[in-house]
């Protein structure tokens, strides 16, 4: 969560397609979330390789590369920007970010109750379908045909 902004701003600058580039990175986090969730004992990944469980190593991969795919979500900041005027910019600004800690405080609480029903695969999966649903959200309501 440190390079990845960096280099999230330098592909942002290159491709100039933010809201796909917020959008796919976004869904590639979602994905690696629910690998990390299938990597569980007994669990398909961890199957496919042999294993009862996937190692360690496994999952400091999957988090290195959540966060340097998550790394472009400071881009809604600009995209958030470029919506309103400079008299509204930072109450536009200052509702992002609210809805960024709202998010984190509602998601908390939501995976506390899954966990203790189903478990931390569970969590992982509800957190990367939660966050694929974010992904179409994000692309109905960001469409120029809306």
């Amino acid at each position: 969560m440190i390079v990845g902004p960096l280099l999230v701003g330098m592909i942002d600058r290159r491709l100039g397609r933010r809201r796909e580039l917020v959008a796919g990175t976004h869904a590639v986090a979602a994905l690696l979330l629910a690998l990390m969730a299938l990597g569980a004992p007994h669990f398909p990944v961890a199957w496919l390789f042999g294993v009862t469980v996937m190692p360690p190593s496994y999952d400091l991969a999957l988090f290195v590369l959540i966060g340097l795919f998550t790394s472009a979500q400071p881009l809604l900041f600009g995209m958030s920007r470029q919506l309103v005027d400079a008299q509204v910019a930072g109450k536009a600004l200052a509702a992002v970010n609210l809805a960024f800690f709202l998010g984190t405080a509602l998601m908390q609480s939501v995976t506390g109750a899954v966990a203790a029903l189903a478990g931390l695969p569970a969590v992982l999966l509800f957190m990367a379908a939660a966050l694929a649903f974010g992904v179409l959200i994000f692309l109905t309501y960001t469409s120029s045909h809306s």
